[in-house]
């Protein structure tokens, strides 16, 4: 048996190697699809593509907030760099200048760091290989500790369906039991309206009966009950499989609420229809609950 999660859930993840700290906040909410929102450093926006195929490897449905930072700790912002074949060509020139010249200065190395591109400074915007490591690390601790709140919160959202599931199946023995009264008193109340009917016309008595049988035949709720009674055996069965099964929940309930609504049409009994509207109560509770369930 799989675990029922919520589609609901927060997690944090943090990882380290050398100065590269890397921090992972994640929220989600439910969703109809899986929705991911990353948001990431420049350094690590390179990232994104195999980020959210980690977030995909634990997330089927719902709308993933991610937040992703990075801390280089003391390590230099930025980074210099000496293009060597150019700076001996600059000396080279610059010696040869002299030469030239009939000078007899010293080409120095001040003189030749100076000259452009030899020495080259800029902002470190890519990830080093360790960071890169780091972030993934840090992805998938935050997704332990969601999949663990989504589990925690799944598992009370099952518990409370397999209770209404439960309450319901008491509710329909309770139709099931009042039947034969709402049948006794819809077979009079059809046998004094058509009599006051034939009092006024003149009324063949196998149409009477005819006329009878259908018109209570019209009011019966048994098919109905039936379907509702296996459309909860397969909630109660989906419920104990567990996994990823939100939508098949959704799908039962909103059969189950068709019988109930057809039920409550049929029915001419106000104590019967009453229990049917308990039913539809608590199954309007299930639905509500099993948009939160992936």
């Amino acid at each position: 048996m799989s675990a029922i999660r919520s589609m609901t859930g927060y997690g944090r993840g943090k990882a380290k190697r050398g100065q590269a700290h890397v921090n992972v906040e994640l929220r989600s909410v439910n969703g109809r699809y899986l929705d991911i929102n990353l948001r990431l450093p420049t350094a690590l926006a390179h990232l994104e593509p195999r980020l959210r195929e980690i977030v995909r490897e634990k997330v089927a449905r719902g709308r993933i907030e991610c937040n992703l930072s990075l801390d280089r700790g003391s390590a230099p912002a930025r980074t210099a760099s000496v293009d060597r074949a150019l700076a001996k060509q600059v000396a080279d020139a610059l010696r040869e200048l002299a030469d030239a010249a009939g000078l007899d200065d010293q080409v120095s190395l001040e003189l030749v760091a100076r000259q452009p591109g030899v020495i080259t400074v800029s902002e470190r915007t890519e990830a080093s290989a360790a960071e890169q490591s780091v972030a993934e690390t840090a992805m998938r601790k935050a997704l332990r500790d969601h999949d663990l709140s989504r589990r925690t919160e799944g598992a009370v959202l099952a518990q409370d369906l397999a209770g209404r599931a439960k309450d319901i199946i008491s509710l329909i023995g309770q139709i099931e039991a009042g039947l034969p009264q709402a049948r006794q008193e819809l077979g009079k109340k059809l046998e004094g309206r058509l009599k006051s009917l034939a009092s006024r016309m003149e009324l063949d008595e196998n149409r009477f009966q005819m006329e009878a049988a259908y018109l209570a035949s019209r009011a019966d709720i048994t098919e109905e009950m039936t379907r509702l009674r296996s459309h909860l055996e397969q909630i109660r069965k989906t419920l104990n499989r567990g996994g990823i099964c939100g939508r098949s929940l959704d799908f039962l309930i909103q059969e189950c609420l068709r019988e109930i609504s057809t039920m409550s049409a049929k029915t001419q009994s106000l104590a019967l229809t009453k229990l049917a509207l308990e039913v539809k109560g608590e199954l309007e509770k299930m639905k509500e609950q099993v948009q939160n369930i992936e």
